[in-house]
């Protein structure tokens, strides 16, 4: 089953990828073009990393918690995938000597090479690694039953959109969807696909991280630095033509590094409450923030994001991110501190770095575990995950922080309760 109506329902199924060796392909003079501020080490990045991995494994067990890597191996392993995948790359990279190279892998070091860029053995470098594929949650979206198969803005993560496109057709976990053809593209095929992505102005651009099914009825999407509003548009026409969502919101944020995606500024975590970056959420006029109802034409305007939330839900609480103060809540939202990850109503995941915005959630009611003592915990039988109810979770996130992506940006639900 694969459905995602909010983004607080009870997690039962969800891809991640642990951070690859392409990540060390990232050099200083690189670094901005492989969208990285800074060098990270990548051993205690993968350490970090795993705590995640573990804590989901722990609440919904091991065999729903995918890795995006094994997802890619399996449809290496087919004939007319592999080489309509070996192809679009060859293609997009300029370079039909790949041909020859890739063909001859097998499924598991094809997977590899695809991703990290490098020949496993030899450490031969044949083409750029897709170092932000951790943040897997921009390279889908599951809206009700119908995946959104969105396009990446950026040439740094253009092949993830080629890797994931062939996932999406191949892997036998979508394969419902793919027969039904429960989605919603704006490339009918990998030809046109390539064609959008060479496409200098990207307008079909649209990432996941704009993107939120905020509750049953509610679609958000943030035209953004990554979200184009050709793309929005496309979508909202397909959302209310397929009858998956009532009200289709614009959300235009900065075209900023610091707000790249809709959920760098806030993230829902409960039925009544949002983690949010105060300055460009709650203030008014600065935001341009409309509402489509399906079958009226005209949008609903609202002069803050804020007035658009309590609208959808009037008791909704707002904890500002850093507690509301400078320099904090510029220091934290940098290090994603409004970029939770709920696992189920009142059960949230985020940086441990973030302090000041981990102590306003507290002050809401919530108590606060790191993630290792509380999976010790769990695992000595000295309490039940599912007895789990208004908790945040710290996971270590030194050198996770410094890759630009939350919890919820290295997260992409396939299927909620």
């Amino acid at each position: 089953m694969i459905r995602v109506n909010s983004e607080i329902g009870l997690l039962k199924k969800v891809i991640i990828h642990t951070p690859d060796d392409g990540i060390e392909q990232v050099t200083p003079d690189k670094a901005v073009e492989y969208l990285y501020e800074d060098i990270v080490y990548l051993d205690r990045m993968k350490k970090e990393h795993q705590v995640l991995d573990q804590l989901l494994k722990i609440f919904i067990g091991v065999e729903n918690v995918i890795d995006f890597q094994d997802l890619l191996t399996e449809v290496c392993g087919y004939d007319h995938a592999r080489k309509s995948l070996v192809e679009s790359v060859a293609q997009f990279e300029k370079n039909d000597k790949l041909l020859t190279i890739l063909l001859k892998l097998s499924p598991q070091h094809l997977a590899y090479t695809l991703i990290t860029g490098v020949l496993k053995g030899s450490k031969k470098i044949v083409f750029s690694p897709v170092s932000n594929l951790i943040f897997c949650r921009d390279i889908g979206v599951i809206i009700n039953n119908y995946l959104l198969i969105t396009q990446a803005n950026k040439r740094a993560r253009s092949r993830e959109s080629l890797l994931a496109w062939h996932v999406y057709h191949y892997s036998k976990l979508f394969a419902q969807i793919h027969e039904n053809k429960w989605h919603i593209s704006l490339s009918e095929n990998v030809s046109e696909l390539l064609e959008n992505i060479e496409n200098d102005e990207n307008e079909y651009s649209i990432e996941g991280g704009d993107i939120m099914m905020f509750g049953k009825d509610h679609l958000l999407i943030g035209c953004s630095e990554r979200t184009h509003k050709h793309a929005f548009e496309k979508v909202k026409e397909m959302v209310f033509k397929w009858n998956l969502a009532k009200y289709v919101a614009m959300i235009e944020i900065p075209k900023e590094r610091y707000c790249m995606h809709l959920d760098t500024v806030m993230t829902r975590i409960d039925e009544k409450l949002c983690v949010v970056y105060a300055p460009l959420i709650c203030e008014k006029n600065v935001i341009h923030t409309k509402r489509y109802t399906k079958g009226i034409p005209e949008p609903k305007l609202y002069s803050s994001v804020k007035d658009l939330l309590t609208d959808i839900e009037p008791d909704m609480q707002l904890i500002p991110c850093g507690g509301g103060n400078t320099p904090y809540q510029e220091r934290e939202q940098w290090t994603d501190g409004c970029n939770l990850f709920a696992i189920k109503p009142g059960v949230a995941v985020t940086y441990d770095r973030n302090k000041m915005t981990s102590k306003a959630i507290q002050k809401a009611g919530y108590s606060v575990y790191k993630a290792e003592q509380l999976i010790k915990k769990i695992k000595n039988g000295n309490i039940e995950a599912a007895s789990i109810e208004k908790t945040l979770i710290l996971v270590p996130s030194n050198e996770l922080s410094r890759a630009r992506g939350g919890t919820h940006c290295l997260t992409f639900p396939l299927c909620r309760e």
